[in-house]
């Protein structure tokens, strides 16, 4: 009708949003706010990194060939030392690196669903990439976590460092057990005056963003 005419479905641009949208949902990627808010609900609130989290989940020897890159000791001597090498681990930096951390976890989570149900529940909604949020209302209980946390992530291997925390009693309580805390560029002693939680930065004795 008339004289337009329809114009034909572009086959590069489906191919995009198609990309997109498996992304999405295959890396099971939070809304951040909402994640920063659901972190915050609680008075007492921490974080903590897994420490080299990719480098700790090893691939299959049959897929460790589709990882083969080119390496050399000598590039001025670039034919003559070129070597074959593949990688063991999950790569950092491509797409599909977070969705198999992700999932790895997810897998390991499995086996303390009845052993350690709260923390099981709180590792499940709050782990992104390699940080794992949390947040109680009182100090004991975030205390139990956190070593239940360390637990976990001990026997797969995986060990957590750059414990933070709003509250001093709780930092106190892993001072004397331990536990690997985040000391920042801004720290004076123990005494946090800056970390950062997926990337914001937080002032720990003010309590703010």
């Amino acid at each position: 009708m008339g004289g337009g005419s329809r114009s034909k479905p572009n086959s590069f641009n489906f191919a995009i949003a198609f990309i997109d949208l498996w992304q999405g949902a295959c890396l099971g990627e939070k809304d951040l706010f909402e994640l920063l808010l659901s972190f915050r609900k609680h008075p007492i609130a921490f974080t903590v990194d897994i420490k080299q989290a990719f480098l700790n989940v090893e691939l299959d020897d049959s897929d460790k060939n589709v990882t083969k890159f080119f390496w050399t000791d000598n590039p001025e001597s670039f034919s003559e030392s070129l070597e074959v090498l593949r990688f063991n681990r999950v790569l950092f930096g491509i797409n599909s690196s977070p969705f198999l951390l992700s999932a790895t976890i997810k897998y390991r989570l499995k086996k303390y669903s009845s052993l350690f149900p709260q923390t099981h529940e709180l590792l499940n909604k709050f782990v992104y990439v390699d940080d794992v949020l949390g947040g109680q209302s009182a100090v004991a209980s975030a205390y139990t976590i956190s070593v239940e946390c360390v637990q976990i992530f001990s026997e797969a291997n995986m060990p957590l460092h750059k414990w933070a925390t709003n509250s001093a009693e709780l930092r106190e309580l892993w001072e004397m057990n331990g536990f690997s805390i985040e000391i920042s560029s801004n720290s004076i002693g123990q005494n946090m005056i800056n970390y950062k939680v997926l990337g914001i930065s937080c002032d720990t004795d003010r309590d703010v963003f």
